[in-house]
């Protein structure tokens, strides 16, 4: 994956050293003093990016020699980077900073939890021991980062989930602005094809600038090819509208099964029911947006910025 972005830049934590903001020089001044820190120990050089992510090449190497230098200098910065920050490695030499707004967030954590109570009401409802067993095994989890295959490249998804004893998430769950769908689609293909095909579903939400709401979907396909069996990413779902840019609602449900927690599931849990399926209805992902819009509120004005008006009034002319 190369680092050539071309669309404008997010300017959401960063000013110009020069004081300028607004511009696509990539010498910027970080407002959070731990990752200027960092970044400025990795010597980072940043390019043009999407919208939503903040991109930096780096020399081979420069990551994992930074964190050890960091673990012994400076454990505050060590600990933000591998504890908070939102990021993913690229072939060694690409840094992908992920900077998740409120909407994206709140999102995520809820469908997170939707997908956790249908898993719950299965166990309820069903007499079956190894579909009992099966879920009482598969964890969610965060920003984990997840290893995959190639070059020193690692992805930290918005939310996966797992099963207990797998390395690798069976389904990766990611959020991204409409502008920034080639990124997110770059990252479904890491996924399943830098994890062999591991990882068996990654799900896709797109958040227009506007109303718009997108989901796509992608697994793994595997094939006959002249050098053997060969493995590709499918698109099972691509980019179909959950909400209009005018706030209309579409009906719709995007659905999966409990085969798609993990690889080789059939193996391990031979009498479950792995066909049970998930459903993810888009009324109910397009209430999850408009809660979370509604979250989404700038905070107030500081006393000082509240000062600086009133003494703009007083001094106006009459």
């Amino acid at each position: 994956m190369a680092c050539s972005w071309r669309s404008t830049p997010s300017h959401s934590i960063y000013t110009n050293l020069n004081g300028n903001s607004n511009s696509t020089d990539c010498e910027t001044k970080v407002i959070d003093p731990l990752l200027y820190r960092f970044l400025s120990s990795l010597n980072a050089k940043r390019v043009a990016s999407p919208r939503g992510y903040q991109i930096y090449t780096l020399q081979p190497g420069a990551y994992t020699e930074t964190l050890e230098s960091l673990r012994e200098s400076d454990t505050e910065v060590w600990g933000y980077v591998l504890g908070k920050l939102r990021h993913d490695l690229i072939n060694d030499k690409c840094l992908v900073l992920k900077m998740l707004g409120t909407i994206h967030e709140l999102a995520a954590e809820a469908i997170g939890d939707l997908i956790k109570s249908q898993l719950a009401t299965i166990v309820e409802t069903t007499s079956n021991e190894g579909t009992q067993q099966l879920i009482g095994e598969i964890r969610a989890g965060c920003s984990r980062q997840v290893q995959l295959n190639g070059p020193k490249t690692f992805r930290q998804p918005d939310k996966q989930f797992l099963v207990k004893g797998s390395y690798y998430p069976g389904i990766v769950i990611e959020f991204a602005c409409s502008e920034s769908f080639k990124e997110l689609r770059q990252k479904a293909y890491d996924f399943i094809v830098r994890s062999g095909g591991r990882v068996q579903l990654v799900i896709g939400l797109e958040a227009g600038s506007k109303k718009l709401f997108k989901i796509s979907a992608w697994r793994p396909e595997f094939y006959r090819s002249e050098n053997g069996d060969a493995m590709r990413m499918k698109a099972i779902t691509d980019r179909d509208i959950i909400r209009y840019s005018d706030g209309t609602l579409k009906s719709g449900c995007f659905r999966f099964h409990l085969q798609d927690f993990g690889r080789d599931l059939a193996v391990h849990y031979p009498d479950a029911h792995l066909t049970t399926e998930i459903a993810l209805d888009y009324d109910v992902l397009a209430g999850y947006i408009i809660d979370a819009e509604q979250c989404d509120v700038l905070s107030p004005p500081g006393p000082d910025i509240i000062l600086r008006v009133q003494a703009e009034l007083l001094l106006a002319p009459r």
